[in-house]
């Protein structure tokens, strides 16, 4: 059996790996914050490495440390803005590597659940990457391992501010041990009940029929005439009314006017 200190060094670490995979679904993105994501990896790996340097750290730190880091995120927004993606994915990583870092009671651990959670949905919406599979098969028994941490060490409102004691902490030898006291019954029933439910997923997302939301809402129908010039046949007349609307039919956001070419060419893929 581990000794609640053990439990908490665990659940730490677990935090350490589940924003691993967080920054790892991050980096399928293209929003120009590869030194964001390079720092974040080689801060996450030194705490990894050395835990007791993390522990070191005065509590009296991180709240001016958190005030700065608030600081910044609002500096990125300022000087980015309208363009809020960007500094809203930068805000998560600092958000994660400091949430992940920084002393964590019952609530920021469900914060560093959320944030990670964000990051990969984010990026599976984004890419529509089949990779996005993976990284949630991985952060699903992740995830349940910190929630059942978190509610084996809730022992009420004294347990909600406890810290975590990391000194002396070796990553090896409490992997050993709680791969010595794993029971591989238990591990083996579990693992087959989360290949049940992942198996159920997949087959009533497969078999649910795909209906328009507009239907269902009339509020979000839209209103108006298709245009003939986005088909592969124009019927008689067509090209002259073409010619003499000046509606606007396609608008093309570019981050300036430099950047478009003198003879632009686009191409349009039409997903139905």
């Amino acid at each position: 059996m581990l000794t609640n200190k053990e439990l908490y060094q665990l659940k730490w670490l677990l935090g350490l790996v589940l924003t691993g995979l967080s920054l790892w679904a991050l980096c399928s993105l293209d929003f120009k914050s590869e030194v964001h994501l390079l720092v974040a990896f080689v801060i996450l790996a030194f705490a990894f490495i050395s835990p007791t340097r993390v522990a070191g750290i005065p509590s009296k730190v991180w709240r001016p440390l958190g005030a700065g880091v608030f600081v910044l995120i609002a500096v990125d927004f300022a000087l980015h803005l309208p363009d809020f993606m960007p500094p809203l994915l930068r805000m998560v990583i600092l958000l994660l590597i400091y949430r992940v870092l920084a002393p964590r009671a019952r609530r920021d651990d469900l914060q560093l659940l959320l944030l990670g959670l964000f990051c990969l949905v984010i990026s599976g919406v984004l890419t529509l990457s089949l990779l996005f599979a993976l990284q949630i098969l991985l952060f699903a028994p992740i995830a349940m391992g910190l929630l059942f941490l978190i509610s084996w060490l809730d022992r009420g409102p004294e347990s909600r501010s406890v810290v975590p004691e990391l000194e002396g902490l070796k990553v090896l030898p409490l992997l050993r041990r709680v791969v010595r006291i794993l029971n591989l019954k238990v591990l083996l029933l579990g693992g087959v009940m989360f290949a049940f439910v992942v198996a159920v997923s997949t087959l009533l997302f497969v078999l649910t029929p795909r209906f328009n939301l507009e239907q269902s809402l009339p509020f979000l129908q839209i209103s108006g005439q298709a245009r003939a010039g986005f088909s592969d046949e124009v019927g008689l007349g067509a090209v002259s009314e073409i010619i003499s609307d000046d509606s606007v039919a396609l608008r093309i956001d570019v981050p300036s006017k430099e950047a478009v070419i003198a003879a632009p060419y686009w191409r349009v893929l039409v997903l139905d």
